[in-house]
Order: structure tokens, then sequence, then C-alpha cells
């Protein structure tokens, strides 16, 4: 039987069975039969996953406005520092407010 989606099946030794161990939030594994780790792909950059073994990208939602994710893999996306800022959502980086200026 396949290692389903969603993560990966170790080998747990000669007599036992696979033991099946989800993704990490911030991934997702689409494929069956994986036996690694290096199975579970990173949400892109701009978006987020709190569910560990997920079976899609579907899962990786936009960050909102105000927050970013500056690397693939986040769990949750990073609220913008004091002092920036961002309007988009999916965003990588947040913007440095204008000196002077009151930040959105």
């Amino acid at each position: 039987e396949d290692c389903p989606k969603g993560g990966f099946c170790e080998d747990a030794g000669a007599a036992s069975r696979l033991v099946w161990q989800a993704c990490p939030a911030g991934g997702f594994n689409p494929t069956t039969g994986s036996s690694s780790n290096a199975s579970c792909e990173p949400c892109p950059v701009g978006t987020s996953s709190a569910a560990p073994g997920a079976k899609s990208s579907e899962t990786c939602l936009p960050c909102e406005p105000g927050h970013f994710a500056a690397t693939p893999g986040f769990s949750k996306c990073k609220r913008c520092s004091a002092g920036s800022y961002q309007n988009a959502s999916g965003a990588a980086e947040c913007l440095r407010c204008r000196p002077g200026r009151l930040c959105p």
C-alpha cells in the first residue's frame, strides 16, 4: 500500500510497517508513495499554511495586507514591523514608511 498524500512514510524497520508522518505546517505533499520529508514541498513566498499534513498547495494562502512571507515554507505570515507597511495580499516583504509621513 502506497504512503498517502500529505506526508511521507519512513521505514521503521524490517519487521514493522511503514510509519506515516505528516508534512509540517508551511508545506504540502501532493504525491503518494513518498519515503522522506524531502517530498514535502514548501508553500511559495508570500503565502503560508498552518495545516500539517496538507495534500496540495491550495492550503497555502496569500498573506493578508500588513503581513508578509519572505521565504518559502511559512506556517504563519509575519506582521510588518513598526515603520513599515504592506497594502497588498501575498507579499514577500513590507515597504518602508516615508520619513515624516503617517504609515497607512
